[in-house]
């Protein structure tokens, strides 16, 4: 039996639960594992006989507990979605999926808590699992670089996106997104965690340079942490003249209405593990400025315009030339759509599904 840690399924909307969402609901007959206590949100779930927290206790004292009695069939192979392998099943084999591993990398930019949390149970993981899979051919490197492991113990089942969501998109629902989030005209558009890496200090840097008659400027995504100083910054500019709208956290309704309307979208970002709002942009036929460092340049390829993420002059620049050469965006427009064709959830799940077969036989 297949099972999947269910926890990022049932808890997060976006980025590690998109990704273990869409990669279990094409696994065939996959269960999800999750605690007594936690909402199944209408799954099909088999739980553990104990409540999340004091797992959780438990988990941070390393006290493995044998729960493969308590599951109805023997667990063959757990997927761990979320960076982390459990103790728990001792005799199931075990993939994780590793993200990114920014909290190495850029210590800076990750909450002091899942820094530490991160740091003590990654490596525990990387070494305990039987594969790894990394979202990108970037993360690998990074995985192959930072650790002991085989080449052929990682693999890569890249992030994608379900194309057909982000297509033909009627206009009369963008003029209705307009209205109810006040967004009058053209604008450009930012999506992901409110956060550090994401580089929102530069790209309002960048947004001041181009003045206040400049489109507004969309932020969507949710809060995340250190960033006081970025609502701070963009109170400060709406109370110069500048239209910058803050959306918090959108539905997946909502999500390709802001794509498909956006004259472009910002992806400045100091660091990612994939980048997937390129290729929801590109899904949608927008234009994509992103920064010119692994893994964006890796995910967008030849389909975006990359520009130095410490420099606001270069990304107001891009900008202003994006806006102004129609036949550059429809250029990127047309190689975008070809692009999103090499990410599709279905090869990513074919690649899971091959790893779990090998450890099954």
């Amino acid at each position: 039996m297949i099972y999947f840690d269910g926890s990022a399924i049932l808890r997060s909307p976006d980025g590690v639960g998109r990704y273990a969402r869409e990669i279990h609901a094409r696994i065939p007959g996959a269960k999800l594992l999750t605690f007594s206590d936690v909402d199944d949100h209408g799954y099909d779930v088999v739980r553990l006989p104990f409540p999340r927290r004091p797992y959780q206790m438990m988990y941070r004292l390393a006290m493995p507990l044998a729960v493969d009695r308590f599951l109805r069939e023997k667990a063959e192979v757990v997927v761990y979605p979320n960076f982390v392998c459990s103790p728990l099943l001792r005799r199931a084999r075990c993939i994780t999926v590793i993200h990114d591993l920014a909290y190495r990398d850029t210590p800076q930019y990750v909450s002091s808590g899942n820094r530490a949390y991160l740091s003590r149970h990654v490596p525990r993981s990387v070494a305990a699992s039987d594969k790894l899979i990394a979202v990108s051919q970037t993360t690998r490197q990074q995985l192959l670089e930072a650790f002991d492991v085989a080449p052929d113990k990682v693999i890569v089942a890249p992030n994608a996106v379900d194309a057909g969501r982000f297509a033909n998109i009627e206009q009369e629902d963008i003029d209705a997104l307009r209205a109810r989030h006040g967004i009058a005209g053209e604008y450009l558009l930012f999506v992901g965690t409110i956060e550090p890496r994401k580089n929102l200090r530069t790209l309002l840097d960048a947004y001041e340079k181009l003045g206040p008659r400049s489109p507004t400027l969309v932020l969507v995504g949710a809060r995340g942490w250190k960033n006081r100083d970025i609502y701070t910054r963009v109170s400060g500019l709406q109370g110069a003249g500048f239209d910058i709208v803050v959306t918090g956290h959108v539905s997946e309704q909502e999500l390709p209405l802001f794509y498909a309307g956006a004259t472009l979208l910002v992806l400045p970002s100091h660091y990612e593990g994939f980048g997937i709002p390129i290729l929801e942009a590109q899904a949608a036929g927008t234009a994509v400025i992103t920064s010119r460092r692994a893994p964006m340049t890796e995910v967008a390829a030849d389909a975006a315009l990359f520009i130095d993420p410490d420099d606001a002059d270069d990304i107001a620049g891009a900008i202003e030339r994006l806006r102004g050469d129609g036949a550059l965006r429809d250029t990127l427009q047309r190689k975008g759509r070809d692009n999103i064709r090499r990410y599709r959830w279905e090869d990513s799940a074919r690649i899971v599904q091959g790893a779990i077969d090998e450890l099954r036989r």
